[in-house]
């Protein structure tokens, strides 16, 4: 992202203005409403601000994404509240029991409430302030329109046009142009890398001068969340290193087995009452269970709740496993692999499908190694060979383990199509460039997020729909 559209929220500075501005607004409720920060516990109040403000930091509430939609902001409040407020009473517990008693676990939980209202509404105001401010960024785009104005228009798109595009530059003659504008409002944008390679010197001679040069993968990557595979066919060989740089190591492993087994323990009851409610309405296999590609393109045994009628024509074992058939029927044209679910959906099973629940048996999948919590959506296999040879570097997302959610399950809803598929792909490979632990959990975060109740589930299948989530 440029300097510019960062110093919108720059970690030093503004962030950090924010953070006092939230805890400055949330101390005075304090001192209005509270008799505690009138009398001994100050210390305790200000404990607690400091864990509230920290629960909400570490759930993406500094975050541009979450800043720019009320309902994440709101989302972030909640969650960094309740961690924020058992940090806050485990500290009282340790240190201040036998200091400030009586009015403690009120103190608490009232200053808890007024951060739902303070944080999501002063840091919207906060945001909106900010990007009011903000002046558009002009970019002088080094490559052809024909072939990159899509992706320019979505970054347009997505930025509310604080990016636009001020002129394709093919020629020496139309770089130089940009020697009179202001270096603040003005960057050169590398889309095309044979034309950047030619036009080198005189780029450079730009940005001695002042100016500030990007390459349209690193926009790409910052504003659309994904790699558009135009991109990977300017720098291949860039591409090629960073995806072959990627392995599963020890502490990934740590991660999924220590998270799949607390949140195992933790859907128990769950579990049981979908087992049970599966009998009595639909009866045995309570599972379903299919072949699917996961990583380096070996097959693995794929588990979910059962959500479907059972289908007579289905290949099934002496264990009752579904062999052959996927929850499509195996649908012979892939363009609408959901064409026959919506008839053969159990009333149970729309249930489980609604809130994500036949997805639980994965954490079988995760536990025996075969998937991860985070990575992308095992493929069937029918649908696997058939975009592993339509779909360029398709084969990439195959280089991680598959998981239980993702990167493109959380930004990229059902695909049916071809171009959807390609999309899908372009947020796996965005993935599989950034994979770590942090984002990871930012992707655990974000499922939870999309799981709720009145939070709007991302559906990105069309540039309108990204505008209001990505900054």
């Amino acid at each position: 992202m440029p300097e510019q559209m960062k110093s919108m929220y720059g970690k030093k500075t503004s962030r950090f203005f924010l953070l006092i501005l939230l805890l400055a607004v949330l101390a005075g409720i304090q001192f209005a409403v509270l008799e505690g920060a009138l009398r001994g516990g100050l210390l305790f109040l200000i404990i607690i601000d400091m864990c509230l403000l920290t629960g909400f930091y570490s759930f993406r509430g500094l975050d541009l994404h979450t800043l720019r939609s009320p309902n994440a902001l709101l989302f972030s409040s909640v969650m960094g509240g309740i961690t924020g407020s058992l940090a806050a009473l485990l500290l009282y517990f340790l240190f201040f029991s036998g200091h400030y008693a009586g009015r403690a676990g009120l103190d608490l939980f009232l200053t808890a409430i007024f951060s739902l209202a303070v944080f999501p509404a002063v840091s919207y105001g906060f945001y909106s302030l900010m990007h009011k401010r903000t002046p558009s960024i002009a970019c002088y785009i080094i490559g052809s329109r024909d072939k990159f104005s899509s992706i320019i228009e979505e970054i347009e798109q997505v930025s509310h046009r604080k990016l636009i595009s001020a002129r394709w530059v093919e020629t020496p003659q139309q770089l130089r142009e940009i020697a009179g504008k202001n270096p603040e409002t003005h960057i050169m944008v590398a889309a095309d890398w044979k034309l950047y390679q030619q036009l080198k010197e005189d780029i450079q001679k730009l940005i001695s001068s002042g100016y500030q040069k990007y390459f349209l993968m690193e926009l790409a990557e910052q504003w659309l969340n994904r790699i558009p595979l135009k991109l990977i066919d300017e720098f291949p060989d860039y591409y090629e290193t960073v995806f072959s740089d990627t392995e599963h190591l020890p502490s990934n492993r740590a991660f999924d087995i220590m998270l799949a087994v607390f949140v195992g323990l933790l859907l128990l009851p769950i579990t049981l009452t979908v087992c049970l409610l599966l009998c009595l309405t639909s009866g045995f296999p309570l599972l379903f269970r299919q072949q699917r590609v996961g990583l380096h393109e070996r097959e693995f045994l794929f588990y979910k709740f059962r959500s479907l009628k059972h289908n007579q024509e289905a290949a099934v074992n002496e264990s009752g496993e579904v062999l052959e058939i996927d929850e499509a029927n195996e649908i012979d044209e892939p363009e609408d692999p959901h064409g026959e679910v919506d008839q053969r959906v159990t009333p149970v099973g729309r249930l489980l499908r609604k809130i994500r629940l036949d997805e639980i048996p994965q954490l079988l999948n995760v536990l025996n190694g075969t998937m991860s919590l985070v990575g992308p959506r095992p493929e069937m296999i029918c649908y696997h060979t058939r975009w592993n040879g339509t779909i360029p570097y398709y084969t990439y997302r195959n280089r991680v383990k598959p998981g239980l959610t993702g990167w493109a399950q959380i930004h990229y809803l059902h695909t049916t199509t071809f171009e959807e598929y390609t999309i899908k792909t372009e947020y796996d490979l965005y993935y599989i460039k950034n994979k770590s632990l942090l984002l990871d959990l930012q992707i655990v975060f974000l499922t939870l997020e999309a799981m709720l109740p009145g939070i709007p589930k991302k559906a990105y299948n069309k540039v309108e729909s990204i505008t209001h989530e990505t900054l």
